[in-house]
């Protein structure tokens, strides 16, 4: 569909997140790519992460929602993010056995000073929405993102419609 994103924590310092990192064996293993102005990841869930008989617990969903609209936020500003809210709605349980689900994140509005607002739905395969977030990202700056292993995607600083934070 869109570009993968490669993880730009990748053999740093922020390589062992659960939702995201490789380098976690316990981890998610999420991936992400481009689609438009969003990000979007597509994943399948298996039992290790059942809540209720045959059921994706909800803490799974809501880990997915935050990352998904986390590397929103870090492809939207070039820049690590932090999440400082995660607002969830659950809407309709999601199968453990039905398929791949889909997660996108979109920005929504800055918030004020280093905040910014996103919203992300999850979808089962059928296409209903299950799940969704608002959150807000603290966007760190360029010396703090580096010092936390945050190692750029290249290209969303050149100027090809980013935002940028001074």
């Amino acid at each position: 569909m869109g570009k993968v994103l490669d993880n730009p924590f990748t053999g740093g310092r922020g390589d062992k997140c659960f939702g995201c990192s490789g380098g976690n064996a316990h981890g998610l293993h999420l991936e992400f790519e481009e689609d438009g102005d969003e990000v979007l990841c597509r994943w399948t869930p298996d039992a290790r992460f059942q809540s209720w008989d045959g059921v994706l617990h909800g803490g799974i969903i809501s880990t997915i929602l935050d990352e998904t609209a986390g590397w929103a936020a870090m492809r939207r500003f070039n820049r690590s993010a932090m999440t400082t809210r995660l607002d969830v709605k659950f809407m309709k349980p999601v199968r453990i056995d039905g398929g791949a689900i889909e997660a996108r994140a979109g920005y929504v509005e800055q918030i004020n000073g280093k905040i910014a607002r996103f919203h992300a739905t999850v979808r089962n395969a059928g296409g209903d929405v299950c799940a969704e977030a608002d959150a807000d990202y603290y966007i760190m700056d360029a010396e703090r993102s580096k010092a936390m292993g945050f190692s750029s995607f290249g290209d969303a600083a050149d100027g090809a419609g980013r935002k940028s934070f001074a």
